[in-house]
């Protein structure tokens, strides 16, 4: 799971999710890479967004995205959980 804390402008898009490598190479990063999107929330709080580990992870790397569709949007911090399985 990806969290990213912050928030966006009244009135402003901000948008995060994880880089789709089936899009684009672990060396280019940009819109086109992301195909799942979460909108960040007008309050600063954590939002988050599950990541695929088949196409949303390249070897050991996970790589997340914000962008500012239009307008302002403040990130404070990004945090990643992986979780490989549950003992039973």
């Amino acid at each position: 799971t990806l969290y990213v804390y912050g928030k966006r402008a009244v009135g402003s898009n901000g948008v995060f999710g994880p880089q789709d490598f089936r899009y684009c190479a672990l060396s280019s990063i940009g819109p086109n890479c992301v195909q799942r999107h979460q909108m960040l929330d007008t309050t600063t709080r954590w939002v988050s967004i599950t990541v695929s580990p088949t196409y949303e992870r390249s070897g050991r790397y996970v790589r997340g995205y914000v962008q500012a569709l239009w307008g302002t949007i403040s990130v404070g911090k990004l945090r990643l959980h992986l979780q490989y399985g549950i003992l039973k």
